[in-house]
């Protein structure tokens, strides 16, 4: 590998983040990461004192130590990671990562129910509208998917929420539904559907149509912790530096009305048949894990994957709190040890079986 004179760069859009045993390189323009060793990680972490590829490989008088530096090499190259350069510059500056968001709340989670009004889930869709909701995510229990969905959907016609998630149980719909269904809903992003079998992506060229491995929509299926759902892209991988990657700025409406930070958490702040949602969001405790980042929750501020991942503080292992109450807890549902780098079945580990009886969780724990 000649290449006198060449300086060594790291893509802009490609960052680092170490992990206990292992690390990752997450580029966010193309919404991918790679798993690195962390002898990789020292060397690029380095770049900034050292880039010159020769003074580099001058470092490593074993064959076999030189062999595998040139090796992580090519697969920076193959992988478009770095790039080389005959000088030293800075003409390439770095992705600023503070985030700063101007929407009150910029998401939401509403569960539709037989008991919630159309006029009352309108006049609460309108409110978030209003404060800048910029997305929601519907849930329709039991069989209200294949009773209201149009009537619930023709809502947001006249809103300016970009982006709308759907979570529904299994039917029988025609080949042609999801079709329809994006010609005449444009803010559909997604669709989820509980079919108590593996998850899978159906092949649907209008939105993602997944399947999820749950018999039917429940709150209990939130907080799943898995590589399916990391979130390597820009926003995400910024604001989870700064702020919770699951609770910032959510607010949810469950199935019975109840105004919560997530529907399977257990405290609510009013119904919205008496409260509205500004006054739920003045309510002191409603933000208190909005500013509760992966860097401040044990186990998981040793992981690799910490700023990719989603957090769930609705399920977690009940083992540590901050000095302000505040659990701190690794994810109940997560299978991941940062200190092996192995992934195993979450709800098959001994340790987590007290937290699994709490939660009332042992209908999903696998036999």
């Amino acid at each position: 590998m000649k290449k006198t004179n060449n300086y060594i760069y790291l893509f802009s859009c490609c960052f680092l983040v170490q992990g206990s045993t292992q690390s990752i390189i997450c580029d966010v323009q193309r919404k991918n990461y790679e798993i690195i060793p962390n002898t990789l990680f020292e060397i690029l972490n380095n770049l900034t004192i050292e880039r010159n590829l020769d003074i580099l490989r001058k470092a490593y008088n074993d064959i076999e130590d030189l062999e595998v530096f040139d090796s992580y090499i090519q697969f920076l190259l193959d992988e478009e990671f770095i790039f080389f350069d005959d000088s030293l510059h800075d003409r390439f500056p770095s992705i600023d990562l503070s985030y700063d968001s101007p929407n009150i709340i910029s998401n939401a989670i509403i569960e539709i129910g037989e008991d919630i009004s159309l006029k009352l889930l309108s006049t609460n869709i309108e409110l978030l509208d209003n404060i800048r909701c910029e997305s929601i995510e519907l849930r329709f229990y039991e069989d209200c998917f294949g009773k209201n969905y149009e009537d619930v959907l023709s809502i947001f016609n006249s809103t300016g929420i970009r982006s709308l998630r759907l979570i529904i149980n299994s039917f029988d719909f025609p080949s042609d539904f999801f079709k329809i269904l994006a010609r005449k809903y444009k803010r559909i992003r997604e669709v989820y559907i509980c079919a108590d079998t593996e998850i899978k992506e159906y092949d649907s060229p209008y939105f993602p149509v997944i399947q999820l491995a749950h018999k039917e929509v429940s709150s209990t299926f939130c907080g799943c912790i898995s590589t399916f759902y990391f979130s390597p892209e820009l926003k995400n991988f910024t604001e989870s530096h700064h702020y919770n990657s699951c609770l910032h700025k959510k607010i949810s409406i469950d199935k019975d009305g109840n105004i919560k930070n997530c529907p399977s958490m257990s405290q609510n702040f009013g119904n919205i048949k008496s409260t509205t949602l500004q006054e739920a969001l003045d309510q002191e405790d409603f933000k208190k894990y909005w500013n509760l980042t992966k860097d401040k929750i044990e186990i998981c501020k040793d992981c690799e994957f910490r700023y990719i991942c989603t957090d769930c503080r609705a399920y977690t292992e009940r083992t540590s709190s901050n000095n302000d109450g505040l659990d701190i807890s690794k994810p109940l549902k997560c299978g991941y040890d940062p200190y092996t780098g192995k992934w195993d079945e979450w709800s098959e580990n001994p340790i987590k079986q007290e937290s699994i009886k709490f939660y009332d969780l042992s209908k999903l724990v696998k036999k």
